[in-house]
């Protein structure tokens, strides 16, 4: 269905700025591995693709991920994007985990290359050709030369509570066109959908851990704690998109219709260069966003 559609933000990030940068994103999967335990696997899943750690990062809280996976993650522009995709904290950097990436790298695998029988340590696979040509990439360097195309933050911005929220100029500055008004509007449209979408692409990976606990057997105290988390996290993304969505559908209210309706400055009053020859309607109407600007 429309998965594409939910990840992509995340996968536009992905697309334009990591693959062009030769950067593959996301863990080793499970079939790599030999005999690996389910305990493991557990213990080395990496919190955003599901698969195993790659180059592990984690939070100050000790919230682990591949280290391509979070770097995509905070490049996006969700309402999250600076905060640990688990526990929320702020990051301005992740730690590297030693212990976690040396236990990875001393598992046997396979090499899933039709043809090779190689089986070695992931740390040997990875220096072999078939190993290189899969998992080579995520190199710091090739990391920090990405994050130089990363766009800066919205200039005219208002923090609320699920993050940066652009709140463009609704009223033109003095001497500039409608169209500019227009061309804001859509503006400030378009990167709150954006964010709906990365909200919905945090939604969709929690309600894959959530079935995933569904389909074991196991009801360990930690399965229980791990999953009472992944609960409550999709009840506070469902409430940052009802704050989202409130500020779309003033968004969507703004309609500037007549190009010789009434203006008013900020405080209310009338242009000054306006003539007077609009309705009243028209002028109530086309001070509505500059309250709208005001109340937000």
């Amino acid at each position: 269905m429309a998965e594409s559609v939910q990840e992509l933000s995340f996968q536009n990030v992905v697309d334009t700025i990591l693959k062009p940068q030769g950067i593959k994103v996301g863990g080793y999967p499970d079939n790599l591995f030999i005999n690996l335990a389910e305990k493991d696997r557990e213990k080395w899943q990496c919190n955003i693709c599901y698969l195993i750690l790659r180059d592990v990062k984690q939070c100050d809280n000790k919230h682990r991920f591949c280290a391509t996976c979070v770097f995509a993650w905070s490049m996006t522009y969700g309402a999250n994007s600076d905060k640990c995709p688990v526990c929320r904290s702020k990051q301005t950097e992740y730690s590297d985990d030693d212990k976690y990436n040396q236990e990875i790298l001393n598992c046997w695998v396979k090499c899933p290359e039709a043809g090779c029988a190689l089986r070695c340590t992931l740390q040997d696979f990875l220096r072999h050709s078939h190993g290189m040509k899969l998992y080579e990439s995520s190199s710091v360097t090739a990391l920090e030369r990405a994050k130089l195309t990363r766009r800066p933050a919205p200039v005219n911005s208002f923090v609320g509570g699920t993050g940066f929220v652009l709140l463009p100029s609704v009223l033109p500055d003095q001497g500039q066109g409608r169209q500019t008004a227009q061309g804001s509007i859509r503006e400030g449209r378009t990167l709150l959908q954006d964010m709906m979408l990365v909200l919905h692409l945090e939604m969709e990976l929690r309600r894959r851990a959530l079935d995933r606990f569904a389909s074991t057997s196991n009801s360990s105290p930690v399965n229980r704690q791990e999953r009472d988390r992944h609960v409550s996290e999709i009840l506070a993304i469902q409430e940052q998109m009802q704050e989202i969505t409130g500020f779309l559908n003033i968004l969507f209210s703004i309609t500037p219709n007549h190009p010789n309706r009434h203006t008013r400055n900020s405080l209310g009053a009338a242009d000054p260069t306006d003539d007077g020859s609009a309705d009243d309607s028209d002028s109530s109407e086309d001070a509505q966003p500059s309250r709208t600007a005001t109340q937000l």
